[in-house]
């Protein structure tokens, strides 16, 4: 299936399609494209927000996206990485069943697929600072971490 038809079946069928990344066997290239789709996107899901902060602060454009870009696309790849870890220690105790390949592409695809980072950029770019974007990107991380609670279902 295609990326963006696995994205909406994620919404609809999460088991499914997870069931079909587990299927057979999971290479690291494969997570580490998820992955890094997933920090390239909410890289650039995060412009208008700093082009905006570089209008009001007048700061340079370049130096905060910059920022961002090593922030995204260099060391939160690492973060995931050291989170998946974490996970696959936690449920290995308390399940023991899945591999760490398998925790890091379910970690990775559902980052990739949740869009609970990118609204709150995309409200960032028009509010700012405000609590508009702050309520409305704690409804959204609600409604999505009801959504990888059943992927892993």
């Amino acid at each position: 299936m295609s990326i963006v038809q696995n994205i909406i079946y994620t919404y609809h069928k999460p088991q499914q399609v997870i069931a079909g990344l587990l299927d057979g066997v999971v290479s690291e290239s494969r997570s580490l494209a998820i992955l890094m789709g997933g920090c390239v996107s909410t890289f650039v899901s995060t412009w208008p927000a700093l082009a905006r902060q570089a209008h009001l602060e007048s700061k340079d454009l370049t130096d905060l996206m910059g920022g961002a870009l090593l922030a995204w696309v260099f060391i939160m790849p690492l973060v995931f990485y050291v989170l998946a870890m974490m996970l696959w220690g936690i449920q290995r105790v308390l399940l023991g069943r899945a591999r760490m390949d398998q925790v890091r592409i379910v970690l990775f695809w559902s980052f990739f697929c949740v869009p609970s980072i990118y609204f709150p950029a995309r409200v960032g770019a028009w509010v700012y600072r405000g609590r508009c974007g702050t309520k409305n990107s704690g409804l959204y991380l609600v409604r999505d971490h009801c959504l990888v609670c059943d992927l892993w279902v």
